[in-house]
């Protein structure tokens, strides 16, 4: 709801109301979270959990920023329902959740689509907070789709979900998103005729067919660019300068469990 323009207003609300009742969950299912089972089985989750308060508690002091305390406890309570959440429901997980979050992202796009297609600059958006958004939501949903057997879950309208999502990516101009979707290519169908004659098609029609329609894809474009350049970071360059300068600034404690991007000084 926070990343979605038509229900941001209620983000916080959602939010706070969920953290509750993780934490009752949490504190109903006591006994299978401390359980020694558990911890032994999922040990990189309560691994993970400990770092994040003993740095706090031990470097992170000095930096605290208003959401700090509300993020770790977030973290801490979202990270602990996965584990009560696979070893109470294993079949929803793994056959019923992720597939309802591909129809739920993919509904999202489509009303934003047609109610609130455009951002600032001109990437596509539709309806969500900003286009890198909506393309990271729809490289995670198609990747995961992509993977999905018929022999593990049928899932009605896979190719469609599939196109959609596709067209999420591209029409995002998202650059991580799109190298997501290739990564997930890669991993599917590693080198084989099939993934080359899928890339070759793809070519032919992003590259002759649809400037031939004088249709131009600024997603496709800009990752173009990026790769002519060789610049990874390129449109990030004061990102990447704030980075450096928040590390030198603190190089042992660092800058706390949650902190913004750094002024940079003039």
């Amino acid at each position: 709801m926070s990343v979605y323009r038509m229900f941001k207003e209620y983000g916080d609300i959602a939010f706070n109301v969920c953290l509750a009742i993780g934490v009752l969950f949490i504190i109903s299912k006591i006994r299978k979270v401390v359980s020694t089972k558990s911890i032994a089985k999922y040990n990189f989750i309560y691994l993970y959990v400990i770092i994040l308060w003993v740095y706090q508690l031990v470097f992170g002091m000095d930096h605290i920023h208003p959401k700090t305390w509300t993020y770790l406890l977030a973290k801490t309570v979202m990270l602990l329902n996965i584990v009560i959440a696979v070893e109470e429901w294993p079949e929803f997980q793994f056959k019923q959740f992720y597939t309802r979050v591909c129809y739920i992202v993919t509904t999202l796009l489509l009303m934003g689509l047609f109610l609130n297609p455009w951002s600032i600059d001109g990437r596509l958006s539709c309806g969500f907070s900003n286009p890198n958004q909506m393309g990271s939501l729809c490289a995670i949903c198609f990747a995961y789709l992509l993977q999905v057997e018929k022999t593990q879950q049928k899932i009605k309208y896979k190719k469609l979900l599939i196109a959609i999502l596709l067209f999420g990516v591209i029409m995002s101009a998202s650059r991580a998103a799109l190298g997501f979707v290739v990564v997930a290519l890669l991993f599917k169908y590693r080198f084989s005729l099939k993934l080359v004659g899928v890339i070759a098609l793809t070519g032919v029609i992003l590259f002759v067919v649809l400037p031939r329609l004088n249709i131009k894809l600024l997603g496709i474009d800009r990752l173009m660019e990026t790769v002519q350049s060789e610049n990874l970071s390129q449109g990030r360059e004061l990102q990447r300068e704030a980075a450096w300068y928040m590390i030198n600034t603190h190089p042992i404690e660092g800058n706390g469990i949650y902190c913004k991007q750094a002024v940079l000084p003039i």
